[in-house]
């Protein structure tokens, strides 16, 4: 053999990659889909819905927090790391990047960034590290998704979870509901006291309509987030159903996936969600125009064109519809019309910060000082992800965002699609049936582990674990039916499904229209659902890598750079947090009988994550519970508000604080009640309690106070709720003008 031959084969064997190199993409397709699973099915939230003081002795259950939340996303970019170390050692397995990925990456980038200059920075860090997570998954699902077979089983996941969805929606309105109505009429008055709020206030009446309304919510947030979701589960379902139609399988599995739909109208209804069913009448009809075969052919050969008329449709539409706002003022319909309200506020907040915004995720706190005189809501959310992007990141992040759909919605539509699968290598069934039992099983366990507080009572316990266990059985049957060629051909299916494809699309489409009406972008767990459809999209709509330049150095420095961006994420973010998270929480649970421990506790977080008000905050109200001196309470409060100079609420504790001393100090409290009604003009509630201050203090500006307060009221609509009643109205007159008389007798 000459010693040239010997050398080839030397160095063939050398680049050759072992034999468990495609076990670490395996591992990471796996995770992506046991990630997806368990995020969808639990609500996560950054901070506890009611006041620390209220949840004084209590022991509801605990959701999911920040520490979940960012476990998770830990979670999330791992399968990219996976993906770079299959690629680190398989010089014939390449990676594919795209323009859409790299816009994604950096507006990611661009929102963890504002972290520097957000208010809440403990928002903007969680808001941002789900972001990250999101883009990081879209890039190494698009990697991980290149065959028919995996494109089939992220179908049959979706399927899978549409099931679960139905059944808990079903489940609330016809099993939870009943017994919440009755617990309410029997214990209303003692969780009003609990929480801080008189029967006739505002909060007190909003909390109750929604209980008795029986609102759907699912696993989100809001009833509109759930709807959105259920719809895109619903339209890829239907690509799923009209795939095996044109397959040729017969009607048992295309009749099963459409009957299987039916009951999730009826969870759509009792959502009330009527953009939800806007998108689904966009679904119907695009399915029946991809339906006419010569239209499907015409797409085929002139994508380009029908890309650009379709751009120029949406922009037409924008324009005519924020010409209609500006012209009338308002938008055709209620729900719009309060809409319009929070994007013109948004707009006028982009003024205020036009090239940075106000950081990601802290759009709320800054909406007060902007909204409009007819809007009563505190909202948290602008209800429209691009104008988010305006308002919290500037005309970087908007622009980066305009840049990114578009690019996106090029290379989604492109026609290409995954090669055939050769006919001398059929999936293993065995194998197929292993990964789809992993991936149901261990999405469901992730889920119990994350989402039940495995400290209550051992009866919630079992019913939250008998729930999960038909949600696995639903997932089951949801994958199988999508990847099983046919009930006596029992393989895995791995055939072209261009249908699926379309549905995936159009999902897509549709959910992110939803998401220019609400904010259901702004829940993780949607997030994360959507990043991985996209990123298997984009996946199967990428063309072949085969002839790409093998940049192996490239992906080695980026699986090195990726890890210890990974680890410094994990010590100074994740760790961190979790310590004060489980501090807190220990904190919230020693405040009724021992303040004095959960002061310490409290102060404890405080110490690890100093960046979070909301410790501050609540080790003030924890030393006011321990009877401290009004001066150490003061100076945690002072605390709270250099970390979030933002929060009204800091301000008002403080005000209320110095109102109880027995000699207070006037300037101080009048300089927290301006700050207030800086931050928050249109505070009613606060108005007339400065207002009510100002009476002994200096009557002029008391009655001053009281007219702006029914300027205030007299700005809302007159079907809004929080608007001044009559009586009340007149009660404020007859005081303007006694506190008027006040201020000009001789010597006042």
């Amino acid at each position: 053999m000459k010693p040239s031959s010997r050398n080839q084969i030397g160095a063939s064997a050398e680049s050759a990659a072992p034999p468990w190199a495609p076990w670490l993409t395996q591992a990471a397709f796996v995770m992506t889909l046991i990630l997806v699973i368990a995020r969808a099915m639990m609500m996560e939230t950054v901070r506890e819905a009611f006041d620390v003081a209220a949840r004084a002795g209590t022991s509801g259950p605990a959701g999911p927090g920040a520490t979940t939340t960012l476990v998770m996303d830990a979670l999330c970019c791992l399968p990219a790391l996976l993906v770079l170390a299959r690629r680190a050692i398989d010089e014939e397995y390449v990676v594919r990047w795209a323009w859409s990925h790299a816009l994604l990456f950096a507006f990611a980038t661009w929102a963890a960034v504002s972290v520097v200059w957000s208010t809440d920075k403990f928002v903007t860090a969680i808001a941002a590290a789900n972001l990250v997570a999101a883009a990081t998954l879209v890039w190494s699902t698009a990697q991980l998704v290149r065959s028919w077979l995996r494109l089939h089983i992220v179908a049959g996941v979706c399927f899978g979870l549409l099931l679960a969805f139905i059944a808990h929606g079903l489940i609330y309105r016809f099993v939870d509901y009943p017994d919440n109505v009755a617990f309410w009429k029997e214990h209303k008055e003692q969780f009003f006291q609990e929480h801080g709020w008189e029967p006739d206030s505002f909060e007190a009446k909003q909390f109750e309509r929604k209980l008795l309304n029986g609102e759907v919510v699912g696993f989100n947030q809001s009833a509109n987030s759930f709807a959105a979701i259920i719809v895109m589960l619903m339209v890829v379902s239907a690509g799923i159903a009209i795939q095996r139609a044109a397959g040729g399988d017969g009607l048992g599995f295309p009749l099963f996936v459409a009957l299987a739909c039916l009951p999730a109208l009826l969870v759509l209804y009792f959502t009330g969600s009527r953009t939800a069913t806007g998108t689904l009448i966009i679904a119907g009809f695009t399915f029946s125009l991809l339906a006419i075969g010569n239209l499907r052919a015409w797409l085929g050969r002139r994508p380009g064109l029908a890309y650009g008329i379709i751009a120029a449709m949406v922009l037409l539409g924008t324009v005519l519809l924020v010409a209609h706002g500006v012209h009338h003022g308002s938008l055709p319909q209620d729900s719009l019309n309060f809409r319009w309200r929070y994007w013109v506020a948004s707009a006028r907040l982009l003024r205020q910060h036009p090239m940075a915004g106000v950081g990601w995720g802290n759009f709320g706190p800054h909406y007060l000082s902007v909204r409009v005189p007819a809007a009563a809501e505190e909202i948290k959310d602008p209800h429209n992800f691009i104008v988010r992007a305006f308002a919290e990141l500037g005309v970087v992040g908007g622009l980066l965002v305009l840049a990114w759909l578009a690019r996106a919605a090029w290379e989604l539509t492109r026609p290409v699609l995954p090669r055939a699968p050769s006919p001398t290598t059929p999936p293993s069934s065995a194998a197929g049936f292993a990964t789809i039992a992993v991936i149901a099983l261990g999405g469901v366990l992730l889920n119990v582990a994350c989402a039940i507080d495995f400290s209550q009572p051992s009866s919630f316990v079992l019913l939250e674990v008998f729930r999960r266990l038909l949600s696995l059985g639903l997932l089951l049957v949801g994958i199988i039916v999508t990847t099983i060629r046919s009930a006596r051909q029992q393989e895995m299916d791995d055939r072209p499904a261009p249908w699926i494809v379309y549905g995936l699309l159009i999902g897509l489409g549709v959910f992110f229209i939803h998401n220019l009406m609400d904010f259901v972008l702004a829940e993780a767990g949607a997030m994360t659902l959507f990043a991985v459809l996209l990123g298997a999209a984009s996946g199967v709509r990428m063309p072949s890598s085969q002839g790409a330049p093998k940049r192996r150095g490239l992906a080695i420095a980026a699986l090195a750079f990726g890890g210890l961006a990974w680890v410094i994420a994990v010590v100074l973010l994740v760790l961190p947090v979790a310590d004060a998270e489980s501090r807190a929480r220990a904190g919230d649970e020693q405040l009724g009988a021992h303040p004095e421990l959960a002061l310490a506790s409290f102060r404890n977080a405080q110490r690890d994550v100093p960046y979070n008000a909301d410790y501050a905050y609540r080790a003030a109200r924890a030393a006011l519970a321990a009877g401290l001196d009004p001066h150490q309470v003061r100076a945690t409060l002072e605390a709270a508000i250099a970390a979030d100079p933002a929060n009204i609420i800091y301000y008002r504790t403080r005000a209320d604080l110095e109102m109880r001393q027995p000699s207070p100090d006037e300037h101080a409290v009048r300089a927290d009640f301006e700050k207030i009604l800086a931050l928050d003009p249109r505070n009613l509630t606060a108005r007339l309690d400065y207002a009510k201050v100002l009476e002994k203090l200096d009557p002029a500006a008391s009655a001053q106070q009281y007219r702006k307060a029914l300027e205030t009221s007299n700005g809302y609509d007159a079907t809004e709720p929080r608007r001044l009643p009559a009586e009340e109205v007149k009660r404020i007159n007859e005081t303007i003008a006694r506190l008027e008389a006040s201020a000009t007798k001789p010597g006042a």
